[in-house]
């Protein structure tokens, strides 16, 4: 049961996970082009 709950919340957490860090990325990148 408790791997059927934690399987669940990894797949809502995925695209979460993946949209943070294609952010976080992408402002990193912005951040550099904008010192430098």
């Amino acid at each position: 049961m408790a791997i059927d709950i934690f399987h669940a919340v990894e797949q809502n957490m995925w695209p979460v996970l993946k949209t943070t860090l294609s952010l976080f990325w992408g402002l990193m990148a912005f951040i550099s082009e904008t010192q430098f």
